[in-house]
């Protein structure tokens, strides 16, 4: 008799160390290093669940990660203020999304355009108080969360946790990085 088949994986599925052993004897052993997969799986994991709990803290003030990107980068340039094209070179998403990032963040009263008459994606984009004042408070809550996480570890861990994700980062090439 043959076992059933798993059942659908959630969203945010990550296999287990165990599933990922059985899943990859299927391969060479010279191919695929388990141990490898594992360091993998848990920086995913941890990824994702803070990640998670990063969502869950932007929502109460009504926002997602876009929203709250858009804010964080018009206060990082102030008193520069930011076309639409700058964000999306900014964000790395595309003109259309930015578009729509933009016009709820100025329905919600969070940001301006000014004014160059025509086409309102090439008027300059600026915070406005009340944008400035919410994400000021919201970047000091999600920064102090994040720095409690990361209290786990000792300095000297935190730095070699930096040292160690630089050098994965530089594995991988800038043209894979931008893709």
């Amino acid at each position: 008799m043959k076992p059933a088949p798993p059942s659908r994986p959630s969203v945010g599925y990550v296999p287990k160390y165990e599933r990922l052993k059985q899943f990859i004897q299927r391969f060479p052993p010279d191919v695929l290093d388990p141990k490898a997969l594992e360091g993998y799986v848990a920086l995913m994991s941890a990824a994702s669940e803070l990640m998670e709990e990063g969502r869950r803290s932007l929502a109460p003030y009504g926002l997602a990660y876009g929203r709250a990107h858009i804010l964080a980068l018009l206060l990082h340039y102030e008193p520069t203020e930011l076309t639409h094209s700058e964000l999306a070179d900014l964000t790395g998403v595309t003109k259309g999304n930015i578009t729509g990032l933009v016009n709820g963040l100025e329905k919600s009263g969070y940001i301006k355009r000014g004014d160059r008459g025509g086409d309102r994606r090439v008027h300059p984009i600026a915070l406005t108080a009340s944008g400035r004042h919410l994400i000021e408070k919201v970047l000091l809550e999600y920064f102090t969360a994040v720095a409690s996480h990361m209290k786990v570890l000792t300095t000297s861990e935190q730095k070699q946790l930096v040292r160690i994700l630089a050098k994965v980062r530089g594995k991988i090439s800038p043209a894979q990085r931008a893709a």
